[in-house]
């Protein structure tokens, strides 16, 4: 077992907060990054979502990765359940 695999509990746990997605594509992950995490939506039904920003010193183009459009629909689903924890609101400071 991988070590974050023994705390992914802990960020699925609704009387928590939990989390109800993962951030699968993004430029920094391998192709085995992605498989793992995709394993991971399938069996705690996660949200798929992604960005092509990457907080590193690699030079990489944006826009190279993304959700596919049945990905985008599950998300925009949840988002509208009365049930969702997906953050509705603005930041600000």
């Amino acid at each position: 077992m991988r070590p974050v695999e023994k705390i992914l509990p802990e960020f699925l746990n609704p009387q928590i907060g939990g989390i109800d997605g993962i951030k699968v594509y993004y430029p920094g992950h391998t192709k085995e990054h992605r498989l793992l995490l995709l394993e991971w939506v399938e069996k705690y039904r996660l949200v798929v979502t992604g960005g092509s920003e990457c907080h590193d010193w690699v030079q990489r183009s944006l826009g190279i990765d993304g959700v596919t459009q049945e990905e985008l629909n599950v998300f925009l689903e949840k988002l509208e359940s009365p049930q969702s924890r997906i953050f509705h609101g603005t930041l600000s400071g």
